[in-house]
């Protein structure tokens, strides 16, 4: 990213920084740009700049940041809990297939069966090293 799309980027926030800020800016920038340089992973490099900015101006700590980490992955355990409820319960009322269920709600085959209990989830596949 170059200094002047990341003035852009920063918007009201450039005000807050130094010189010497936004030119760490710019290198953290283009190490997250080469952590992330799928367009898919806009959003996550958008968040990890974001972060530095926070970190940068003493308005995140590794402390903090873990916290949200921590809270998000609490979310997604409890976003998990009520999709595999909502899965048996519909497989249950319409007979719905496992693949019909994943197109449905976005999560692959292999999550679905592990949410109905048809595979375990501490289960590894066979990887056709079998002697029969």
């Amino acid at each position: 990213m170059r200094r002047s799309e990341l003035e852009a980027w920063l918007g009201p926030a450039l005000d807050e920084l130094t010189r010497a800020q936004i030119t760490a800016l710019q290198r953290e920038a283009r190490i997250v740009a080469q952590r992330f340089p799928d367009v898919d992973d806009a959003d996550l490099a958008e968040a990890a700049l974001s972060a530095a900015v926070q970190y940068i101006l003493g308005e995140t700590t590794l402390e903090s940041a873990g916290h949200a980490r921590n809270l998000a992955k609490r979310a997604e355990q409890r976003a998990y809990a009520a999709l595999q409820q909502v899965v048996i319960m519909e497989q249950r009322r319409t007979g719905i297939s496992d693949v019909a269920a994943s197109k449905a709600s976005g999560a692959d085959r292999g999550t679905i069966r592990k949410m109905t209990g048809k595979v375990r989830a501490d289960r590894r596949p066979d990887l056709g090293t079998s002697t029969r």
